[in-house]
């Protein structure tokens, strides 16, 4: 066993001073005993570190990677830590050479016994410390990060190739006009329907997420889907949805076992054939976490992103229920972070990839109350910013429980409204402000802008600047870059919306009002009246590249 001589300073044998006996006094715990008692920092070192790794190492289990992590520090902290901090401490534990013998023996020993368990508290110490730090700065990391644009997404039908997102050259410009970033749509069997699906979502710029066929009998079906959207999308981001609801009865009940046995089979062939592709699942018909757990530990190759379903209340449900159950789906989803950190050591995207709030809204008078449906919608969208969710799909564009358009009069519902003005909101929202002061527009919101300049086929919207005669003109374009003419909508301000004293704060404090082209050929500036605004538009970061 070592020790560690605590005798009189080899300066005392200079001049022939005789040393005093020689005091031996065992300075170490043993080896065994120092490993066993650094098993737990280095634990919790490894439990802070082990996540970095994973995303080095996707393939090793978490649970395997957090052990070689804890023996390697073990082996570092007892045989190279200590015995450094240990030689550190040399002078500390020798008594002064006046120090009488009994006394200077006394010390020494007691110094001598405290000093290794001294460093391995104050190591246990800093671990806690290490490990309670990062404890409390991942979620707030988590909660400044930036909205995702997919957020704004929609589901289609698809049902007949009659579809109107197919047929109404109306229903896709209301689509353009709400800015939805994300379409996702299914495979019914038909090719040239889902070709023709994916041709004008491609033509949108909007992101696509195709839901393949469940089963292992479906392989060579969904080769070709993805074959057809590599034809149709080349190298942009494509999203892949593998089944849809299996977990329900009328879809077989699959468990989550023969779920991911389908998946492990029927990913690992199809997945080679999609450079740009990324693939999802388990698409629960709701947040089940048994599910979820079994579906992460098992499936090969890993999904790049987890996604469920939501949905809030029945028709025999009263309207606050609806609202209320909107707030259970960010427990959802901190119950699935928890299970991906556990099975995973790292963090998965979450995509809701269906919502609404009733799915069989029949003989609910809901279906047809503008203000609740309005309401219910602006709570959900700010409840999956709130989140921070990669991905959702309202259900759906057309003809459901919670349409964005009227499929009778071709105009936006209270839904449709709710969707264009927060993703409007949003991209102002994270404006950047301009150098060289603020910006008054010299229009009025919620009435035709008399200050919109026609210069030949430029459409723009001008600005006065508060205290001087400058006149900012900005040119307005629609969502495919062109001008509008006279009379045309040419875009939307949005406006920072401050509600009357004693009034409550709203969701989403910002009012969005169209913007009209209008023939008017010069500027004439007026007194700025109306509230300040920021045009300069910083665009929002796609995730998950």
């Amino acid at each position: 066993m070592p020790s560690l001589d605590l005798s009189a300073h080899p300066t005392q044998h200079r001049h022939g001073a005789t040393p005093p006996p020689r005091t031996n006094v065992q300075t170490a715990i043993p080896k065994w005993k120092q490993s066993l008692i650094t098993i737990l920092p280095a634990w919790l070192i490894s439990s802070v570190l082990a996540p970095v790794l994973g995303a080095c190492f996707p393939e090793w289990p978490f649970l395997f990677l957090n052990l070689v992590v804890t023996v390697i520090l073990v082996l570092v902290l007892t045989y190279l830590i200590l015995p450094v901090s240990t030689r550190l401490l040399h002078g500390w534990l020798l008594a002064a050479p006046s120090t009488p013998a009994p006394r200077r023996t006394r010390r020494s020993r007691r110094r001598a016994l405290l000093s290794p368990r001294l460093q391995l508290l104050t190591l246990l110490g800093v671990s806690v410390a290490l490990t309670g730090l990062v404890a409390q700065t991942q979620p707030s990391a988590l909660a400044s990060a930036p909205v995702s644009p997919l957020i704004w997404g929609t589901n289609l039908n698809l049902s007949t190739a009659q579809d109107l997102f197919l047929t109404d050259p109306a229903t896709v410009k209301l689509t353009q006009q709400m800015h939805v970033q994300l379409i996702r749509f299914p495979y019914r069997g038909d090719f040239a329907v889902t070709e023709a699906a994916a041709k004008q979502i491609a033509a949108l710029h909007a992101t696509p997420l195709l839901i393949l066929p469940y089963g292992v009998e479906q392989v060579t079906t969904d080769q070709t889907l993805i074959q057809m959207m590599n034809r149709v999308f080349g190298t942009q981001r494509v999203y892949y949805e593998f089944g849809n609801e299996q977990d329900v009865p009328a879809n077989g009940g699959i468990s989550a076992a023969a779920y991911t046995a389908s998946w492990n089979t029927v990913i690992a062939q199809v997945k080679p054939l999609a450079p740009a592709g990324r693939f999802i699942g388990p698409v629960t018909s709701h947040a089940d976490t048994a599910y979820l757990r079994t579906f992460l530990k098992q499936a090969n190759p890993r999904p790049d992103a987890v996604s469920w379903h939501e949905e809030t209340c029945g028709s025999n449900d009263p309207d606050a229920t609806c609202m209320q159950r909107i707030t259970t789906w960010g427990t959802h989803i901190q119950q699935a972070r928890t299970i991906m950190q556990q099975a995973l050591g790292r963090l998965l995207p979450i995509a809701i990839t269906a919502y609404t709030w009733n799915a069989h809204p029949q003989t609910d008078p809901r279906a047809t109350n503008s203000a609740f449906l309005g309401t219910w919608m602006s709570t959900a969208i700010a409840e999956l910013i709130r989140d921070t969710v990669f991905a959702a799909s309202q259900s759906a564009l057309t003809t459901t429980a919670l349409p964005l358009i009227d499929d009778r009069t071709q105009t936006l519902t209270a839904a449709g409204v709710v969707f264009q003005s927060t993703f409007e909101a949003q991209v102002f929202a994270s404006a950047t402000p301009t150098p060289s002061g603020s910006i008054t527009p010299m229009s009025t919101p919620g009435s035709t802008p008399t200050t919109i300049a026609t210069s030949g086929a430029t459409t723009q919207l001008c600005f006065q600047e508060q205290g001087t005669a400058r006149v900012l003109c900005l040119p307005l374009t629609d969502a495919s870059g062109k001008t509008g003419s006279a009379g045309q909508a040419a875009g939307t301000l949005c406006l920072p919306f401050s509600p009357a004293t004693g009034q409550p704060q709203q969701t989403m404090p910002f009012v969005c009002v169209p913007v009209y082209a209008t023939s008017i050929s010069a500027v004439t500036p007026t007194p700025a009246t109306s509230p300040t605004v920021r045009p300069v538009v910083t665009p929002i970061p796609t995730p998950l590249s």
